[in-house]
């Protein structure tokens, strides 16, 4: 029998021991005291959680390797958490698809308060998905950083006009001059400049081809009179040059006669032109055929043509 006196007191000193009638087993650091279950598992409660310890050898406060997570692991700004490479290059390979390298590996996690950046080496791996705000973002190959955008063409959201450096705001008095229009020009008045080029034939004939223009250009208007007793006809062509009689016309139109030398014509006008790519020459014939070459009289036929 032993006792320890604290002063108001003997406490008996008891050794705990175990095991059937004659039988005592010692408790020691080495031969623990049995926990009889209730032969399925062993229930033990930590902080209010729940933990179930399987069959198998396990030690409290040891965890063996395995996927099962235990509760939730809080942050914090102490010791990390695994001081390890978290992905061998096994792992980091089968996450990301290729080969990868050590610096790719996601190396340590700590608590929130002391978080190192995680590095990502993105080398060979092709493309690295980020997400903003549940939108998905997809960085191509090529040096970015987050939060800072280089020069491209691709557009991120919806850009408002400000009062400051416009993005996608055009100020129409900057732009430079050329020959593209800019929505829909009305006539808005007289102008002291402008307008069609004329030509003007007060003898137009067979024979070699009057030049209205002798490059590309566009025909908008004619204004054409008979003044012989019998009908006459005006002829224009996508060339530069020739004579009637030779090549097709683009254009032939009659003009009537009332028999006489007083006249008659008529007025052709077209507001958005029509084209010529080679240029634009113009004669005159007694006949309708293409290969006619009937001359017709002195001043018989006079034009005035509108064209640019």
């Amino acid at each position: 029998m032993a006792t320890d006196d604290d002063a108001t007191a003997h406490h008996q000193y008891v050794k705990v021991e175990y095991g059937p009638d004659n039988t005592q087993t010692k408790v020691t650091a080495t031969d623990g005291l049995p926990i009889q279950g209730d032969g399925t598992d062993l229930k033990v409660t930590l902080d209010s959680e729940a933990v179930v310890l399987g069959a198998g050898t396990a030690e409290i406060g040891k965890l063996a390797a395995g996927a099962a997570a235990i509760g939730s692991v809080t942050a914090n700004a102490g010791t990390n958490l695994n001081t390890s490479a978290l992905l061998t290059t096994t792992a980091h390979d089968a996450a990301f698809g290729t080969a990868g390298t050590a610096d790719a590996q996601v190396r340590t996690v700590q608590g929130v308060a002391s978080m190192t950046p995680i590095l990502v080496n993105a080398t060979g791996q092709g493309d690295v998905p980020i997400t903003l705000d549940g939108e998905a973002v997809v960085l191509g190959a090529g040096t970015a950083e987050i939060g800072k955008l280089a020069a491209g063409s691709a557009s991120i959201g919806t850009l408002g006009a400000n009062s400051g450096t416009d993005i996608g705001d055009v100020d129409v008095t900057s732009i430079s001059a050329g020959a593209n229009l800019v929505g829909d020009v009305g006539i808005s008045g007289a102008r002291t400049s402008g307008g069609t080029s004329i030509f003007r034939s007060i003898d137009l004939d067979e024979g070699t081809l009057e030049i209205v223009k002798a490059s590309a250009g566009q025909l908008y208007w004619i204004h054409a009179m008979n003044l012989a007793a019998t009908v006459r006809f005006v002829k224009i062509y996508n060339a530069a040059s020739g004579t009637i009689g030779t090549g097709t016309p683009v254009l032939t139109f009659p003009i009537a006669t009332q028999g006489d030398t007083n006249g008659a014509g008529f007025v052709f006008s077209v507001p958005n032109g029509v084209a010529f790519s080679t240029g634009i020459t113009i004669g005159a014939s007694t006949g309708v055929a293409d290969a006619d070459t009937g001359a017709p009289g002195a001043n018989e036929v006079i034009v005035n043509v509108g064209f640019a």
